[in-house]
């Protein structure tokens, strides 16, 4: 096998594939820069009543209930009616419901 023929062949590869590299590499960072820009923030998700509820250990209509009377955060509601409650809000529950009934959320 002559070995000197196939350097120049080699060679050529490598230099291809190192082209095809350095491309693709910049093509990743481009489209993760699109994708994931470093000034973007990501949010948490809005819980539903009966979520609430459920972190809460009470049920959906005792929060529709304090909703109502005005009692800790208001909710935002859909125009459907439905309710939801932000994490912030959710652990202000926690906090009034632990003052007026310290024995639920340990149950």
């Amino acid at each position: 096998m002559d070995t000197a023929g196939s350097r120049p062949n080699q060679a050529t590869s490598d230099a291809r594939i190192s082209a095809h590299a350095r491309l693709l590499s910049q093509q990743l960072q481009s489209l993760g820069a699109r994708l994931f820009p470093p000034d973007s923030h990501k949010a948490l998700r809005s819980f539903s009543s009966g979520e609430a509820a459920k972190l809460l250990h009470v049920s959906d209509g005792y929060l529709r209930q304090l909703s109502i009377d005005g009692v800790g955060p208001v909710p935002e509601t859909t125009p459907s009616g439905r309710r939801s409650y932000s994490l912030a809000q959710i652990n202000e529950l926690r906090r009034h419901i632990a003052s007026v009934k310290p024995r639920m959320l340990n149950s």
